[in-house]
């Protein structure tokens, strides 16, 4: 098995990169509590259903479960809610994690969601 050199492997994570067609502005809470405080605005970002393989009739009626592929350079906080295509969801504590590509360059972090109701 043949590994990438450093510089396919950040070409590649580059090319990947363009997948985070969405934008997202991450929240903080406030001294009330609220998350209303904006951390980042504009994380390249895409939300992905984790099992988009199942039947209409098997899946889930909501976006329980729902991830959030992001920008590699930004480590997602603790406690955050972001708001993608006017959706707000509650980040997952300690779901961030780096999405490693080929080569073992990080292409991407991702965060599991769950959407605020």
């Amino acid at each position: 098995m043949t590994l990438l050199s450093t510089a396919d492997a950040q070409a590649l994570a580059a090319l990947l990169a363009d997948t985070l067609w969405e934008q997202a502005t991450v929240y903080g809470p406030a001294a009330n509590g609220a998350y209303t405080q904006v951390l980042r605005s504009a994380l390249a970002c895409r939300r992905a259903d984790p099992q988009p393989a199942l039947p209409a009739p098997d899946r889930a009626t909501d976006v329980e479960g729902r991830v959030l592929y992001y920008d590699a350079a930004y480590a997602m906080p603790r406690q955050a809610q972001v708001e993608v295509g006017g959706v707000r969801y509650q980040v997952v504590p300690g779901s961030d994690v780096p999405w490693p590509g080929p080569g073992g360059v990080i292409v991407y972090r991702r965060c599991q969601l769950t959407e605020v109701r």
